[in-house]
Protein backbone atom coordinates (compact mmCIF):
# COMPACT_ATOMS: atom_id res chain seq x y z
CA UNK A 1 0.00 0.00 0.00
CA UNK A 2 2.80 2.39 0.91
CA UNK A 3 4.65 1.73 -2.34
CA UNK A 4 1.49 2.28 -4.39
CA UNK A 5 0.85 5.52 -2.54
CA UNK A 6 4.41 6.73 -3.09
CA UNK A 7 4.21 5.99 -6.82
CA UNK A 8 0.82 7.58 -7.38
CA UNK A 9 0.54 10.39 -4.86
CA UNK A 10 3.99 11.71 -3.93
CA UNK A 11 4.44 15.17 -5.41
CA UNK A 12 1.04 15.14 -7.12
CA UNK A 13 -1.22 17.73 -5.51
CA UNK A 14 -3.70 18.60 -8.25
CA UNK A 15 -5.67 15.33 -8.19
CA UNK A 16 -7.74 13.57 -5.56
CA UNK A 17 -6.76 9.99 -4.77
CA UNK A 18 -9.38 8.96 -2.20
CA UNK A 19 -11.87 7.42 -4.65
CA UNK A 20 -9.16 5.49 -6.54
CA UNK A 21 -7.62 4.13 -3.36
CA UNK A 22 -11.03 3.24 -1.92
CA UNK A 23 -11.77 1.14 -5.00
CA UNK A 24 -8.32 -0.46 -4.86
CA UNK A 25 -8.72 -1.22 -1.14
CA UNK A 26 -12.07 -2.89 -1.86
CA UNK A 27 -10.37 -5.12 -4.45
CA UNK A 28 -7.63 -5.97 -1.94
CA UNK A 29 -10.22 -6.73 0.75
CA UNK A 30 -12.17 -8.97 -1.63
CA UNK A 31 -8.99 -10.80 -2.58
CA UNK A 32 -8.09 -11.29 1.09
CA UNK A 33 -11.57 -12.66 1.70
CA UNK A 34 -11.23 -15.18 -1.14
CA UNK A 35 -7.73 -16.25 -0.15
CA UNK A 36 -8.02 -16.44 3.63
CA UNK A 37 -11.72 -16.82 4.36
CA UNK A 38 -13.02 -18.46 1.23
CA UNK A 39 -15.86 -15.96 1.60
CA UNK A 40 -17.38 -13.77 -1.02
CA UNK A 41 -20.08 -12.32 1.23
CA UNK A 42 -19.47 -8.58 1.49
CA UNK A 43 -21.33 -8.50 4.82
CA UNK A 44 -18.96 -10.87 6.61
CA UNK A 45 -17.92 -9.45 10.00
CA UNK A 46 -14.29 -10.36 9.38
CA UNK A 47 -14.32 -8.65 5.99
CA UNK A 48 -15.89 -5.55 7.56
CA UNK A 49 -13.09 -5.44 10.17
CA UNK A 50 -10.51 -5.82 7.40
CA UNK A 51 -12.15 -3.00 5.47
CA UNK A 52 -11.97 -0.71 8.49
CA UNK A 53 -8.39 -1.70 9.18
CA UNK A 54 -7.29 -1.17 5.56
CA UNK A 55 -8.93 2.27 5.45
CA UNK A 56 -7.30 3.21 8.75
CA UNK A 57 -3.88 2.13 7.51
CA UNK A 58 -4.42 4.00 4.24
CA UNK A 59 -5.41 7.20 6.07
CA UNK A 60 -2.42 7.04 8.42
CA UNK A 61 0.00 6.48 5.54
CA UNK A 62 -1.61 9.22 3.44
CA UNK A 63 -1.52 11.77 6.26
CA UNK A 64 2.11 10.92 7.06
CA UNK A 65 3.13 11.35 3.43
CA UNK A 66 1.25 14.63 3.04
CA UNK A 67 2.65 16.00 6.30
CA UNK A 68 6.11 15.70 4.73
CA UNK A 69 4.86 17.62 1.68
CA UNK A 70 2.62 20.17 3.38
CA UNK A 71 4.92 23.15 2.85
CA UNK A 72 4.89 22.50 -0.92
CA UNK A 73 1.15 21.84 -0.92
CA UNK A 74 0.56 25.19 0.78
CA UNK A 75 2.95 26.94 -1.61
CA UNK A 76 1.01 25.56 -4.59
CA UNK A 77 -2.45 26.41 -3.23
CA UNK A 78 -5.09 26.81 -4.77
CA UNK A 79 -3.82 24.37 -7.42
CA UNK A 80 -3.23 21.86 -4.62
CA UNK A 81 -6.79 22.03 -3.26
CA UNK A 82 -7.49 18.33 -4.09
CA UNK A 83 -4.53 17.30 -1.91
CA UNK A 84 -5.82 19.51 0.93
CA UNK A 85 -9.30 17.97 0.62
CA UNK A 86 -7.88 14.42 0.69
CA UNK A 87 -5.68 15.32 3.65
CA UNK A 88 -8.68 16.74 5.49
CA UNK A 89 -10.67 13.56 4.82
CA UNK A 90 -7.89 11.34 6.15
CA UNK A 91 -6.91 13.62 9.03
CA UNK A 92 -10.47 13.41 10.36
CA UNK A 93 -10.02 9.62 10.60
CA UNK A 94 -6.65 9.57 12.32
CA UNK A 95 -5.08 11.07 15.39
CA UNK A 96 -2.29 12.94 13.61
CA UNK A 97 -3.24 16.60 14.02
CA UNK A 98 -0.45 17.23 16.54
CA UNK A 99 2.09 15.57 14.24
CA UNK A 100 0.90 17.76 11.36
CA UNK A 101 1.03 20.90 13.49
CA UNK A 102 4.52 20.22 14.81
CA UNK A 103 5.91 19.35 11.39
CA UNK A 104 4.31 22.33 9.65
CA UNK A 105 5.48 24.82 12.26
CA UNK A 106 9.01 23.44 11.97
CA UNK A 107 8.92 23.55 8.15
CA UNK A 108 7.71 27.15 8.16
CA UNK A 109 10.46 28.18 10.55
CA UNK A 110 13.29 26.37 8.73
CA UNK A 111 12.24 26.83 5.10
CA UNK A 112 10.68 30.28 5.25
CA UNK A 113 11.89 32.30 8.21
CA UNK A 114 15.61 32.56 7.60
CA UNK A 115 17.93 35.19 6.13
CA UNK A 116 17.72 35.34 2.37
CA UNK A 117 13.97 34.93 2.04
CA UNK A 118 12.34 38.16 0.93
CA UNK A 119 9.53 39.53 3.04
CA UNK A 120 7.29 39.57 -0.04
CA UNK A 121 7.82 35.81 -0.44
CA UNK A 122 6.97 35.28 3.22
CA UNK A 123 3.77 37.31 2.82
CA UNK A 124 2.83 35.38 -0.34
CA UNK A 125 3.29 32.02 1.40
CA UNK A 126 1.44 33.29 4.48
CA UNK A 127 -1.55 34.19 2.31
CA UNK A 128 -1.46 30.72 0.73
CA UNK A 129 -1.20 29.17 4.21
CA UNK A 130 -4.26 31.10 5.37
CA UNK A 131 -6.32 29.88 2.42
CA UNK A 132 -5.05 26.27 2.50
CA UNK A 133 -5.28 25.82 6.26
CA UNK A 134 -8.77 27.33 6.40
CA UNK A 135 -9.78 24.64 3.91
CA UNK A 136 -8.00 21.92 5.89
CA UNK A 137 -9.20 23.01 9.33
CA UNK A 138 -12.25 25.31 9.40
CA UNK A 139 -11.77 25.83 13.15
CA UNK A 140 -8.45 27.51 12.17
CA UNK A 141 -6.62 26.05 15.19
CA UNK A 142 -3.84 24.69 12.96
CA UNK A 143 -3.54 28.07 11.21
CA UNK A 144 -3.31 29.97 14.49
CA UNK A 145 -0.68 27.72 16.02
CA UNK A 146 1.44 26.83 12.99
CA UNK A 147 1.62 30.35 11.58
CA UNK A 148 2.41 32.15 14.83
CA UNK A 149 6.14 32.41 13.92
CA UNK A 150 5.20 34.07 10.60
CA UNK A 151 2.90 36.57 12.32
CA UNK A 152 5.61 37.32 14.89
CA UNK A 153 8.17 37.87 12.14
CA UNK A 154 5.85 40.11 10.11
CA UNK A 155 5.04 42.22 13.16
CA UNK A 156 8.75 42.70 13.86
CA UNK A 157 9.51 43.64 10.24
CA UNK A 158 6.44 45.64 9.31
CA UNK A 159 6.34 47.89 12.37
CA UNK A 160 9.84 49.36 11.78
CA UNK A 161 9.12 49.69 8.05
CA UNK A 162 5.81 51.47 8.69
CA UNK A 163 7.45 53.81 11.21
CA UNK A 164 10.30 54.56 8.78
CA UNK A 165 7.85 55.40 6.00
CA UNK A 166 5.84 57.62 8.35
CA UNK A 167 8.98 59.45 9.51
CA UNK A 168 10.11 59.88 5.90
CA UNK A 169 6.66 61.19 4.96
CA UNK A 170 6.70 63.71 7.84
CA UNK A 171 10.19 64.94 6.83
CA UNK A 172 9.10 65.38 3.21
CA UNK A 173 5.99 67.36 4.24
Amino acid sequence: MEQRMEQRCRGEYESSFIADFTQWLERVRAWLGRVFLNASEPGSATLQRWRCHLHQVFCRLYVSMRIEELFSIIRDFPDSKPAIEDLKFCLERTNQRQQLLTSLKSALETRLLHPGVHTSDIITLYISAIMALRELDPSMVILQLACEPIRKYLRSVCLPVCLSVEILFIRLS
